[in-house]
């Protein structure tokens, strides 16, 4: 099965942490795919510290320093 979420309001759903399990909901072969434990699959403490860490690379000052100067 799959699922596709579109619009703010899908979304919102999604990033609720009360509504949604991330963590072992893909099959193995999905996992290894995707290189392994990543952020899609991933919930709790884990998930925020990770998704902190992909939110301050992909910033506006982070995405600037990316550019030829």
């Amino acid at each position: 099965p799959a699922v596709v979420i579109a619009g703010p309001e899908a979304a919102e759903l999604w990033l609720d942490e009360d509504r949604i399990v991330r963590e072992a909901s893909p099959p193995p072969h999905m996992v290894e795919l995707f290189g392994g434990v990543n952020l899609s699959v991933m919930d709790g403490a884990p998930h925020k510290e990770r998704k902190s860490m992909m939110m301050a690379a992909f910033g506006r000052a982070a995405l600037e320093d990316y550019l030829p100067r």
